[in-house]
């Protein structure tokens, strides 16, 4: 247990009960507000004079969105300035169609959520005195949440989170203690403990989901994504996600395993991060971050247990060092070779959980490997030579 660990708190609330969030200017497109903003990004004329073009083509839309820095995150979307006003049209759409405006004060979510919540924006910088967002998905056992969760209770947890991120009071504390306005933010992403179960045909279709509406309605403000401690399962998982991932934000990239620290150190002081990360980190979140320690304390090292503990989710493997049931028809043995030795590799686990893999289980190439344990064998194929992928679903006695 983090010996920094107290009560849990939600997000700080006003008087009334509400989320502190930040404050959007009365006047967005006042002059005074727009030069911040050409300041902070340092934007050409070109791209000012695009800027206003695209601001006049949405002076029909009367929502607190249509503001400076959301007009720009459009207008440097991966999908074009020649698509933005229809993009920001239907970001505004989904938004009134999901009750985005107000799921920060209409949606309390469940502790267990929260609990397991591994992402948050840091009180620390980077060396480039930007923001740092930091989420260790492999910390998560994203199969017992969607044994306990629907598929809409997540993703409307992850709006909720998404719009805390992106709307927290956070934002401002920045802003006044750099005098400038957030253009890039640097986020670190945290594989160690990533196994078969994050392969969970339901996950990878759940994290499909979340990847859309995020790209659609919440593009940028990432100027690189470090991806640290991949486990060699990565290798297959990402076969199937980097599809969800733009080309763009793909060479952003940086992947990072055994020298992970020293790749971080190069953009991160390493005191800013978590415990979990970097030992001696201090792990302080941001304000307004859930869950919080103290009342008004803020930058407060945090209690989560999958963002800020080094445990992590681990799971049985009933393959290692065994034989399993050839399902091609054939009968006879499939034998889990060596990765040098087989082109294709098999990751599964039964419907109902009883069996699953967390290491690399291998098989011929035409072989599906059946598992112990009754329900529906479910798993992913991944062809080591092209890097296609086939999910698959197949009974098991």
């Amino acid at each position: 247990m983090n010996p920094y660990a107290r009560q849990m708190m939600s997000p700080d609330r006003d008087a009334q009960g509400k989320i502190v969030l930040r404050t959007y200017s009365k006047d967005p497109w006042g002059a005074e507000n727009v030069q911040e903003y050409i300041d902070s990004w340092g934007l050409t004329q070109e791209q000012i004079d695009k800027m206003w073009a695209l601001q006049r083509k949405l002076v029909d839309v009367d929502h607190f969105k249509n503001e400076p820095e959301c007009i720009l995150r459009f207008m440097f979307a991966p999908t074009g300035y020649d698509n933005a006003e229809a993009c920001f049209r239907k970001m505004i759409e989904w938004r009134l169609d999901n009750n985005v405006d107000t799921i920060l004060d209409d949606y309390n979510p469940p502790k267990r959520l929260l609990e397991s919540s591994s992402s948050a924006m840091l009180h620390g910088l980077d060396r480039e005195g930007d923001p740092i967002y930091v989420e260790r998905g492999g910390a998560v056992d994203v199969g017992t949440l969607l044994k306990e969760f629907s598929a809409e209770e997540i993703v409307k947890f992850c709006i909720w989170t998404r719009e805390l991120h992106t709307r927290g009071a956070w934002i401002e504390a920045f802003e006044r203690r750099q005098g400038r306005r957030i253009k890039g933010v640097t986020v670190v992403y945290d594989l160690k403990g990533m196994s078969t179960k994050h392969l969970n045909p339901k996950g990878m279709d759940l994290f499909g989901e979340i990847m859309k509406f995020s790209n659609a309605c919440y593009p940028g403000p990432i100027k690189r994504l470090i991806i640290i401690r991949a486990p060699s399962i990565f290798r297959y998982a990402w076969a199937v996600a980097k599809n969800f991932f733009r080309q763009s934000l793909r060479r952003k990239m940086i992947f990072a395993s055994k020298n992970y620290l020293d790749v971080l150190d190069e953009f991160i002081p390493r005191e800013v991060l978590p415990p979990s990360i970097a030992e001696g980190g201090l792990g302080r979140v941001a304000m307004g971050m859930p869950p919080l320690i103290g009342d008004v304390k803020h930058g407060e090292p945090n209690s989560r247990e999958a963002l800020f503990n080094e445990s992590v989710m681990t799971v049985d493997s009933p393959f290692q060092g065994r034989t399993g049931t050839s399902r091609t028809g054939r009968g006879g043995k499939a034998v889990y070779s060596p990765f040098e030795e087989s082109s294709r590799a098999s990751l599964a686990e039964t419907d109902d959980g009883s069996a699953s893999s967390d290491e690399l289980t291998w098989g011929a190439p035409s072989s599906l490997c059946s598992v112990a344990g009754s329900g529906l064998l479910r798993g992913v194929w991944v062809d080591q030579d092209d890097g296609s992928s086939e999910i698959f679903t197949r009974a098991v006695a």
